[in-house]
């Protein structure tokens, strides 16, 4: 849908300036949902919005959403870690042996 708006977004010129307002508004806001639910696809967006910036206002929206989508992206990789942790003490105190856990916790204790 964001996508199919910014292909619009030339033809939508016409528009009062409070309606493309609007939308700019609304771009923004499907911008960080995105960003919640898919923080890795939202950087490569990003990444792309920088590489094809013609301008240098444009250059610095597209490395402030760069460094959102890297924030975004380590606090999921934060909770994902605060998760296994859990389920690994866990998984201890139930008696189960979690030795070939330890790579896993190792992994994401290093990112």
């Amino acid at each position: 849908m964001r996508d199919r708006l910014s292909e619009l977004r030339s033809s939508l010129k016409r528009l009062s300036p409070e309606q493309l307002k609007e939308i700019v508004r609304q771009m923004e806001t499907l911008d960080k949902e995105l960003w919640d639910r898919n923080p890795i696809k939202a950087f490569l967006r990003s990444w792309k919005e920088l590489v094809n910036a013609e301008n240098p206002d444009d250059k610095a929206k597209a490395i402030t959403k760069l460094g959102e989508s890297l924030d975004r992206i380590a606090q999921k990789i934060g909770d994902l870690n605060s998760g296994f942790s859990e389920l690994y003490g866990m998984l201890g105190n139930l008696g189960i042996n979690t030795d070939g856990l330890e790579k896993v916790s190792g992994a994401l204790n290093g990112l």
